[in-house]
């Protein structure tokens, strides 16, 4: 399979709406938030499995928040306005269509078209979307990064597309990085809390488990 390929695939339907902790739940039950909670810290091991190789500093960590953030809350309002204009003219058509409806009524004939056609366009420019989403994290990820964390982060995702030792993708480092950021920065919820963590242990590893600076810690 081509790296494009799945890249593609990667990227329909991705969202960065609802980031943050959610625990598996079942239709009429509700799983104990200790359970939640550890399910979360085990994906979290996972997806830090992929971040820690990168030997991030807290600044750079804080930066990497920021710059997801801030993409997120824009690709969120882009999604918004590209649902909610198309939808504004349909709006008095579809409260006359259900009210007629709860009294045995039919739909139009050519309704359902209609929705088709809207359905269709908001899916196209959320593609679209997705696939800039991906290029401005990438981008700026890359001001945030070193050439050498970024090699890294290339060779991490080379090695986790092989298989028994063979690659199995094609591309070029600019192919496997942006997939490594889909991966880790897009299509996982969490990554925004997570990181946050992460900032906080490495700020007190760098001054002392107790805000003392490690030089004065060692006196």
């Amino acid at each position: 399979m081509k790296l494009t390929r799945l890249l593609t695939i990667a990227m329909i339907g991705f969202t960065l709406v609802g980031y943050g902790a959610h625990g598996a739940k079942a239709q009429g039950s509700k799983t104990p938030d200790e359970m939640s909670a550890i399910f979360d810290d085990i994906n979290d091991i996972d997806k830090l499995r992929v971040l820690n190789p990168l030997k991030l500093t807290a600044e750079q960590v804080g930066k990497l928040v920021t710059l997801v953030q801030d993409e997120q809350k824009a690709y969120n309002k882009r999604l918004a306005d590209a649902a909610v204009a198309p939808l504004k003219p349909l709006a008095k058509d579809v409260k006359e269509i259900r009210s007629k409806l709860l009294s045995g009524g039919t739909i139009p004939t050519d309704f359902d078209e209609k929705v088709k056609n809207i359905q269709t366009d908001f899916l196209a420019k959320r593609k679209k979307e997705d696939a800039g989403t991906v290029s401005t994290l990438s981008a700026g990820m890359k001001q945030i990064l070193t050439k050498e964390q970024v090699d890294v982060a290339v060779g991490l995702t080379r090695n986790l597309t092989k298989k028994d030792g063979q690659d199995t993708l094609k591309g070029d480092n600019d192919a496997f990085f942006n997939l490594y950021v889909i991966g880790t920065f897009i299509t996982y919820p969490r990554i925004v809390p997570l990181l946050q963590d992460m900032q906080k242990a490495l700020a007190e590893v760098k001054t002392g488990y107790h805000g003392t600076p490690i030089k004065e810690a060692r006196r």
